[in-house]
C-alpha cells in the first residue's frame, strides 16, 4: 500500500512539475513545437522566417505609404494608393489568422488610405472648380474661360470614378461647372451674333441666334439661362416679323 501511495504521489510532482514546464507555452501553429508565441499563433522564429519570406511586399507597403504622404500630385496618389490597396488585400489573409506582420491591420490601412485618396482627389476638383469660376467672376475673354472649365470638367471625369466614399460632394461642384460652361458658351454665341449685326450681315446674325435659341434649349435643363432665352425667342420673332 505504502509503494502504491508513494507511485501516486510521484506522479502527482511530475505531473505539477510539467505543467510548471508548458505554462504560458503553446504550441506553434508552423513548426508544431510548445513555445511562448510572438504572434498569437507563431513562435518567434516561425515569425523571423515569415518576415523574411513577406519582406518585398512589406517593404514595397511602407514605400508607397511614404510615397503617398509626400505626394502632391493626385494622379500619382492615385496610383499608388490602388497600388497599396492591391497589396494590403494579401495580408488580409495573416490578419484573419492572428499573425499581424505590418503596423496595423490590413483593412485598417486600407481604410486610413483610401480616405486620404479621396480627400486628395476632392482638394484637387475644387481646387479645378476654383480657379475656373475665379476667371467667369473676373470677366475674362469667354474663351479662355471655357478653356479652364472644360479641363475641369475632364479632371472630374478622369478622377471621381477613383473616390469610394466622397462621390456626392463631387456632384454639385460637377453641376456648377456646367451651368457655368452653359453661360460662357451662350455670352461666346451672343457676342458673335452681336458682331454680325454691327457688320450689317443679319442673315448670319439670325442663324447665329437661332443656333444659340437651339444650344440653350438643348443643354439648360437647370434653366439658368431663361432670361437669355425669352430674349432671343423675342429678338427672333421681331426678325422674323419685320
Amino acid at each position: 500500500m505504502a509503494i502504491i501511495i508513494g507511485i501516486l504521489t510521484l506522479a502527482l510532482l511530475g505531473g505539477a512539475s510539467y505543467v510548471l514546464l508548458i505554462r504560458g507555452r503553446t504550441r506553434c501553429e508552423s513548426c508544431g513545437r510548445l513555445k511562448k508565441l510572438s504572434n498569437r499563433r507563431l513562435c518567434s522564429d516561425c515569425m523571423l522566417d515569415l518576415r523574411r519570406k513577406e519582406k518585398t511586399r512589406i517593404d514595397e507597403i511602407r514605400s508607397l505609404i511614404s510615397d503617398i504622404e509626400k505626394a502632391d500630385n493626385v494622379e500619382l496618389i492615385i496610383a499608388r494608393t490602388n497600388r497599396l490597396i492591391e497589396q494590403l488585400r494579401y495580408f488580409k489573409k495573416f490578419d484573419r489568422r492572428g499573425i499581424n506582420l505590418l503596423e496595423k491591420p490590413a483593412d485598417e490601412l486600407m481604410g486610413i488610405y483610401s480616405m486620404k485618396k479621396d480627400e486628395f482627389i476632392l482638394k484637387s476638383i475644387k481646387d479645378k472648380v476654383r480657379s475656373s469660376m475665379e476667371a467667369l467672376e473676373e470677366g475674362r475673354e469667354p474663351r479662355v474661360i471655357m478653356h479652364l472649365m472644360n479641363e475641369a470638367i475632364l479632371h472630374i471625369a478622369e478622377t471621381k470614378r477613383y473616390l469610394n466614399h466622397a462621390r456626392d460632394a463631387v456632384d454639385p461642384l460637377e453641376q456648377t461647372i456646367k451651368n457655368a460652361i452653359i453661360k460662357a458658351q451662350v455670352k461666346i454665341n451672343l457676342q458673335l451674333a452681336e458682331e454680325f449685326e454691327a457688320r450689317g450681315m443679319e442673315e448670319k446674325a439670325l442663324v447665329q441666334y437661332s443656333r444659340t435659341l437651339m444650344y440653350i434649349r438643348e443643354n439648360d435643363k437647370q434653366r439658368i439661362m431663361k432670361r437669355e432665352l425669352k430674349n432671343i425667342a423675342t429678338k427672333l420673332s421681331q426678325r422674323k416679323a419685320s
